[in-house]
């Protein structure tokens, strides 16, 4: 059966949509880990402010064992795509192309782009028109 997949994703949420001859299917997969803060080395300029402030796509963080689990999460839900669209913010997208790849999952082909923060419906019509496009190219 041939079957497209768009993934949008970041550390806290996978967004898949999967595109057969059946239809089409929505997943949400939620990561369950907790953004990290980030505190300032300045020094408070009152008694009680607080300086620390949820970080975003930090580039320094590493691969923890439970974003590692989301990862593989994420994959087993891919199913045997013919191709795969992975887009997002940060760095995300490219860790889970590299587990992906260390999984040997073969899928004919991957695209890579970054995407900006966007609304759920924005995440799906994108991965759609990607999925119509590509099904039209097989």
């Amino acid at each position: 059966m041939d079957e497209s997949v768009g993934v949008w994703i970041d550390r806290r949420e996978a967004i898949l949509v999967k595109h057969s001859e059946m239809g089409d299917q929505t997943i949400r997969i939620q990561s369950g880990v907790a953004q990290q803060l980030h505190c300032s080395d300045e020094s408070p300029k009152g008694p009680f402010e607080l300086k620390c402030v949820l970080a975003d796509d930090a580039p320094d963080r590493r691969i923890t064992p439970s974003i590692a689990t989301f990862y593989d999460r994420v994959i087993a839900s891919l199913g045997q795509p013919d191709s795969l669209l992975i887009v997002g913010p940060g760095d995300a997208k490219r860790e889970l192309r590299i587990r992906i790849d260390e999984s040997r999952i073969h899928i004919e082909a991957v695209t890579v782009e970054a995407a900006d923060r966007l609304t759920e419906s924005q995440i799906v019509a994108r991965l759609r028109r990607f999925l119509t496009s590509t099904i039209r190219l097989l």
